[in-house]
């Protein structure tokens, strides 16, 4: 998983592998030093809304995401673009890395 986070913008972008996690009901986290503290950035696919969900907390940015919504994003195949959401503040979005699956398919 890479998250990459701008101004007005969080983007979680996951490999074909760790969508069929996704898929399956399993969260994906990654857990990071920065400093001296720990950071946790996870993608937990048991949102109930049709829309994604950031938590966070002191330690942890945390996204929630529906089943229904990591089926859609597993339908659009080999699509750059995957799936976002754009709020008054934030847009959301959640991809595929296209590139690495080319790399694993090489």
């Amino acid at each position: 998983m890479n998250v990459k986070i701008s101004s007005g913008e969080m983007r979680f972008k996951i490999t074909a592998e760790e969508l069929e996690h996704l898929k399956k009901g399993i969260p994906l986290v990654e857990r990071l030093v920065v400093g001296r503290q720990k950071l946790t950035l996870a993608i937990d696919p048991v949102g109930v809304s049709d829309d994604f969900i950031v938590s966070y907390d002191e330690n942890t940015i945390r996204l929630l995401v529906s089943a229904p919504k990591i089926q859609a994003l597993a339908d659009l195949g080999h699509c750059r673009e995957g799936l976002e959401q754009v709020t008054d503040h934030l847009t959301i979005s959640l991809q595929v890395d296209l590139r690495t699956q080319r790399r694993q398919s090489a």
